[in-house]
C-alpha cells in the first residue's frame, strides 16, 4: 500500500486499485495529539500554532484529489466495513497466480467468447484476454483479413459483455493488447497447456463473420 497524495505520484505508481481517504479536509493537529504534546519539552514547533504553520499550508496545497477512485471513503469506517473493502481487495487480479490465457482479434467480442471465458476462468480463476492487434489490416491468415475494430472498442464490448454475468475487469480478468501473434512456439515441457474446449453445437455456431455482415447492413459499422 502506498501513500501517494499527487498526481505524478500516482502516474508514477501505477496502482490497480485506488482508496481515496476524504476524511480529512486540511492538514491539522487533531486535539488528543495537541493535548499529548502540551507537557512535552524542546520540541521543534509551536504546539499552538502548528495547525496555522506554513508546513501544513504547503502540504494541503500539493494535493490533488484523485479522478479515478475504487473507494471513496467520506468518513470514518467500522471493523466491519474495513474488512469488506479487504476482502474486495482479495478478488483482485493477481499477476503471480495460475492463469488462463485467451488470444484472439475479438472482431467483435460476442455470446460465444463469453461461454469460452468462462470454460477458461474455471481452469485457473482468472484470465487474461489477449487482443491481436490487427484493426484496419489482414491479420496474414486465412479468413482473418477484416479486422474493422480497433483496441479500445473491442475492451469496452468485453467488459461490458462479461458485465453481463457479473464478472469485473481488474478482478476475475484483465484485458491487454498484445502485437500480431500468429505463431506459440515452445520446446520441451514449459509449463503451461493448450486447452480445446467444446462448447457445443449452438456457441459454435455463433460467428463474427456474420455479426459483422448484420452491423453492416444495419450501418452500425462501416
Amino acid at each position: 500500500m502506498l501513500v501517494a497524495p499527487t498526481k505524478n505520484s500516482r502516474k508514477t505508481f501505477n496502482p490497480d486499485y485506488v482508496i481515496w481517504l476524504d476524511t480529512v479536509k486540511e492538514g491539522r493537529v487533531v486535539a488528543e495529539k495537541e493535548e499529548e504534546l502540551k507537557g512535552a519539552k524542546d520540541l521543534p514547533f509551536d504546539v499552538a500554532t502548528l495547525e496555522k504553520s506554513q508546513e501544513f499550508e504547503n502540504t494541503n496545497k500539493v494535493f490533488d484529489p484523485p479522478q479515478k477512485i475504487d473507494q471513496h471513503v467520506t468518513r470514518f469506517l467500522s471493523d466491519d466495513e474495513i474488512r469488506e473493502i479487504a476482502e474486495e481487495l482479495k478478488k483482485m487480479f493477481d499477476w503471480k497466480k495460475p492463469t488462463s490465457q485467451m488470444l484472439g482479434r475479438w472482431q467483435p467480442w460476442h455470446d460465444g467468447h463469453t461461454a469460452l471465458f468462462q470454460k477458461a476462468l474455471n481452469l485457473s480463476g482468472q484470465v487474461c484476454i489477449m487482443y491481436r492487434d490487427v484493426a484496419g489490416v489482414d491479420a496474414g491468415v486465412d479468413g482473418q483479413a477484416d479486422n474493422p475494430f480497433e483496441f479500445e472498442d473491442v475492451k469496452k464490448r468485453i467488459i461490458a459483455g462479461l458485465g453481463e454475468h457479473g464478472y469485473e475487469e481488474g478482478n476475475e480478468y484483465i484485458v491487454i493488447k498484445v502485437p500480431n501473434i500468429v505463431d506459440i512456439s515452445y520446446g520441451r515441457g514449459v509449463g503451461y497447456t493448450f486447452t480445446e474446449h467444446d462448447l457445443g453445437e449452438e456457441i459454435h455456431k455463433i460467428s463474427a463473420t456474420k455479426i459483422r455482415e448484420e452491423m453492416r447492413k444495419k450501418k452500425e459499422l462501416e
